[in-house]
């Protein structure tokens, strides 16, 4: 059973939304209080994340449960309340999704333009100088219309033939920002990312999404060199999974890739899911690992290598498993490492 909750949040008292280990976040809180209620495990899915100190006024998530409770919304908002106040609590079919289901967002910002602080001041921006409305309406209309990263791709190449360590970085830096205010993607940092290899086949993976206009969301709440497998099999395997997600959601109307990287802590493993919209409805998931076969029609022998490649991995690493499924909406692919 899928219920959709609606609720508000003072970001102030938070280390934003998204669950993390040894701090208070949004999602952890209300998880444990579902948890606490159900006596059971549960996992909140959320429209959006918000950063440290964003407030939402109407934010959006589901979660399953095996039987239902009345009162719930009560129930929750006696555990949660004043921090987080939950709005409603509602019966959704289970195809709805709070993140792929969404149509629109909107985003506030505030800003105290008076001469002093207001005693609100958590909830608006203080500038340190006057500003310039005429300049901000100006460069407001970088954000209109659709980008790639091209430009970006050939600058780089410009850096790496040079073997220009600090333009590589520099660049690098600026892009990082750009993602974390644009495109949500505050988790694309080498710090929370922290096997270099695997940062860089993710990032590489990001810009090539990006080019083809594909949102590409992620979690990532694990240390990857906490993961029981090689670095070199692991890239192998999330360059394979990424490639195909991309060359599947680019055809979709709707262009989303989904990477989760979590702990299940009913069972002692750990798991990667990538997820991706996809169009081809008739694809036979019991022969995707066959040698040579592909959905592809130029050059199938070469495309049908990945998937088989994969499997050979699984084969020499007993304590690797992939599962794939695919729904109306998602194609996902989970590695489970034990």
């Amino acid at each position: 059973m899928r219920k959709k909750i609606i609720f508000s949040y003072d970001g102030s008292k938070f280390n934003g939304l998204q669950r993390q280990k040894n701090t208070r976040t949004v999602q952890k809180t209300i998880e444990e209080a579902l948890s606490k209620i159900f006596e059971d495990d549960i996992e909140l899915k959320a429209s959006g994340r918000t950063d440290a100190g964003v407030h939402a006024v109407s934010q959006v998530a589901h979660f399953d449960i095996k039987k239902d409770i009345k009162g719930l919304k009560h129930k929750l908002n006696l555990l949660l309340n004043p921090d987080i106040v939950v709005k409603s609590v509602s019966n959704v079919n289970d195809d709805f999704h709070a993140r792929l289901s969404v149509k629109k967002k909107e985003y506030v910002y505030k800003i105290n333009i008076g001469p002093f602080k207001s005693s609100l001041n958590c909830y608006y921006y203080q500038p340190r100088q006057k500003l310039d409305f005429a300049l901000m309406k100006d460069a407001s209309k970088v954000f209109l219309g659709t980008h790639d990263f091209n430009n970006f791709i050939q600058a780089l190449d410009g850096y790496v033939e040079t073997n220009n360590i600090e333009g590589i970085r520099q660049m690098n830096n600026e892009v990082l920002s750009e993602c974390k205010e644009i495109n949500n993607l505050g988790i694309l940092d080498p710090k929370i990312i922290n096997n270099p290899a695997v940062y860089s086949i993710i990032t590489n993976k990001y810009y090539k999404a990006q080019e083809e206009n594909i949102r590409m969301n992620m979690e990532i709440m694990l240390d990857f060199n906490d993961l029981n497998i090689s670095t070199y099999e692991l890239c192998r395997i999330l360059g394979i999974l990424l490639d195909n997600a991309i060359e599947a959601a680019k055809m979709c109307e709707e262009k989303i890739i989904n990477i989760q990287v979590r702990r299940d802590f009913k069972i002692d493993r750990k798991l990667i899911i990538i997820e991706n919209t996809y169009k081809n409805k008739s694809l036979n998931i019991d022969k995707i690992f066959e040698k040579g076969y592909s959905t592809k029609k130029n050059n199938e022998e070469l495309h049908g290598l990945g998937l088989w490649n994969i499997r050979r991995i699984l084969h020499k690493n007993s304590n690797l498993n992939l599962f794939t499924t695919k729904k109306d909406k998602l194609f996902s692919q989970q590695l489970e490492i034990y």
